[in-house]
Parts: structure tokens; C-alpha cells; sequence
């Protein structure tokens, strides 16, 4: 990353948390070049220029980096919107799980049932014909059939 880029990314993402009043601090060439990034046509009429004009105030170096400033913002967005999205998924689940444990475990009839799921499944265990052991002491780590 260059200092443009840099220097752009930072004054972009003031201008994204502190709105109108953060880009309005900035100095001119830096509302353009925000301006463009986050697609704010309104602030550049705010200032009486058009897109052709702040684009050419800008200079190509400036210009050149604006895009890939932009991507970056919106990927921040996404990153942001998924994590979030994660924890929510996470507490619900984690509470639910709670919530079920405890209705499973704090009832007659849920302790039965967990106990009858157990017996169940010991006894198919214990009655299955098809499960054969399996000697450890045959199994060869370099046999690719074994793995």
C-alpha cells in the first residue's frame, strides 16, 4: 500500500463514521477524493463541483486509487455485517442449547427419555452382529488401503 492509498483509506473511513461533519473538516482536495469514493454526489454539489471536476482536481494518482479504496470499504462493510451476523447465530444457538438442556434435564420426563435414548443405543451396540473389532496391531500406517 502506498501513502496515497493509506492517507485516502483513513480520511474515507472518517468520512464513513462521522458523516457529513468529519468530511466537512477535511481540506478540499480530500472531499473531492472522499466525495468519489463514497459515492457522496450530494457533498460534491455541496461544494459546487461535479463528478468531472473532482475528478480532474484529483489528478491521475489520486484517481487511481479511489477504486481500490472504495473496495476495500465495502469489504470492510461485508466483513463486519458477517461477524456480526455470526454472534447473533452464536448466542441464540448457545441459548437455546441452555434452554433445551435445562427443559431436558430439569424434567421427569426429559431424564427418562435421555435415559432410555442411552439403554437404546448400549443395547443396539451391544446386539450388533455386523461390527467386527478391529486388531490395532494389523493396521500399517504406510499401507494406503489402511488409511
Amino acid at each position: 500500500m502506498n501513502d496515497r492509498y493509506k492517507h485516502l483509506l483513513r480520511k474515507s473511513r472518517d468520512a464513513k463514521r462521522g458523516e457529513h461533519d468529519a468530511w466537512a473538516v477535511q481540506s478540499t482536495g480530500e472531499k473531492l477524493a472522499v466525495a468519489l469514493v463514497l459515492n457522496r454526489f450530494d457533498w460534491l454539489e455541496e461544494i459546487q463541483h461535479t463528478i468531472a471536476e473532482a475528478i480532474e482536481r484529483s489528478g491521475p494518482e489520486w484517481v487511481a486509487v479511489i477504486p481500490q479504496v472504495a473496495r476495500q470499504l465495502t469489504e470492510e462493510v461485508k466483513t463486519m455485517q458477517t461477524t456480526t451476523a455470526h454472534r447473533i447465530r452464536l448466542v441464540f444457538g448457545t441459548t437455546a442449547a441452555i434452554v433445551l438442556l435445562l427443559a431436558v434435564v430439569g424434567t421427569d420426563i426429559g431424564r427418562n427419555a435421555l435415559a432410555w435414548v442411552y439403554l437404546q443405543s448400549a443395547d443396539a451396540i451391544a446386539n450388533a452382529t455386523h461390527i467386527h473389532g478391529f486388531p490395532l496391531d494389523r493396521f500399517d500406517p504406510t499401507c494406503p488401503q489402511c488409511i
